[in-house]
């Protein structure tokens, strides 16, 4: 069995998340889904998710989107180990093995739609936890169960009619946390930033220190040009998950915007160091920033030498290394 090499692009709502190479040897449609909860039943974001096979195998692995939502598609059938691998390391990390595939009446595999959630603990629990990230909130039961039945059409892919049940959740308790981030991660599935925007800010303004919302709201504010406010929600976010590679990026992304260059560089720099080499835009970027506001010729070229390392397959590669040889003689990008 060849091996997929997933990645997480919720590193940047900016690019649209969740696009996941496909295996090109696994014609199967199957998907292993779920979420990833920590001590206080917080959705965790960015957390590295691995599928193994029952051999310990690495076939593919992704980190969880800002929902703690991660997914796995075109999933062979087999044996596998999906291992949860958190960042923070007062958490322990969790595994746990699936089976794909199951047999149909007439003896053929049918593809499996198989949720799995993961419930993290501290590795050394505390006496007294304390975090600002829950939020306590008295719901209507006509509004709870409205959400619940919008969870559950999401996760059967049943996207339309999951977010018109979120509507309907939140007409009876306009507050509802957990129903605004949802509907703002679905629209920023679909691209549609300006619905995003209203329900990420209502949720960031019910949980201060969420950093789902916080992180959506800096994608969604980035998107529409509202780049004070992109910038103000990405440092927020920044604070609630100090690992957050994605949230550096588009605070460095803001600021260039803002032309705080300075500030810009070290927030780009910082995703850059996070990221470790997946996301190829952060280097793109960090050379648009040398080259035209920073006039730091050499590191633009050095930039955009990873950029091609990264991405070799390129469309526009011979255009990039054009403007390579015109930096490495300290000339600005025509």
């Amino acid at each position: 069995m060849k091996g997929c090499n997933y990645r997480s692009v919720y590193l940047f709502f900016l690019l649209v998340l969740l696009l996941f190479p496909v295996c090109a040897a696994a014609q199967s449609r199957s998907s292993i889904t779920g979420f990833v909860y920590g001590p206080q039943r917080e959705r965790l974001a960015n957390v590295r998710v691995e599928l193994n096979t029952d051999f310990d195998s690495l076939v593919g692995y992704v980190n969880t989107d800002g929902s703690g939502r991660f997914i796995f598609r075109a999933v062979p059938f087999g044996r596998f180990s999906v291992r949860v691998m958190p960042m923070d390391p007062e958490l322990a990390g969790q595994s746990q093995d699936v089976e794909v595939g199951s047999m149909g009446a007439r003896g053929q595999l049918v593809p499996d739609n198989v949720q799995l959630d993961f419930y993290l603990k501290l590795r050394n629990e505390p006496k007294k936890v304390v975090t600002g990230v829950l939020v306590a909130q008295d719901i209507p039961p006509e509004a709870k169960k409205t959400y619940e039945e919008a969870v559950s059409q999401l996760d059967k892919n049943q996207i339309p009619e999951g977010i018109e049940q979120l509507k309907k959740a939140l007409e009876v308790f306009p507050d509802y946390y957990l129903a605004n981030e949802r509907l703002g991660e679905e629209y920023s599935k679909q691209g549609k930033w300006a619905e995003a925007y209203p329900a990420y800010k209502k949720a960031a303004d019910v949980n201060s220190r969420s950093y789902p919302s916080l992180h959506g709201l800096a994608y969604s504010a980035y998107y529409l040009k509202k780049y004070d406010e992109a910038a103000d929600a990405a440092s927020r976010a920044v604070v609630e998950n100090k690992n957050s590679a994605s949230a550096y990026f588009v605070l460095g992304v803001s600021q260039r915007n803002l032309k705080q260059f300075d500030e810009a560089e070290k927030s780009l720099l910082s995703a850059k160091k996070l990221d470790k080499g997946q996301t190829p835009d952060i280097s793109w970027n960090l050379a648009l920033l040398y080259a035209h506001n920073l006039k730091k010729y050499q590191q633009a070229a050095d930039e955009l030498e990873l950029y091609l390392k990264e991405l070799p397959e390129t469309p526009n590669a011979e255009s990039v290394r054009k403007v390579i040889a015109r930096l490495r003689e300290n000339r600005p990008p025509t």
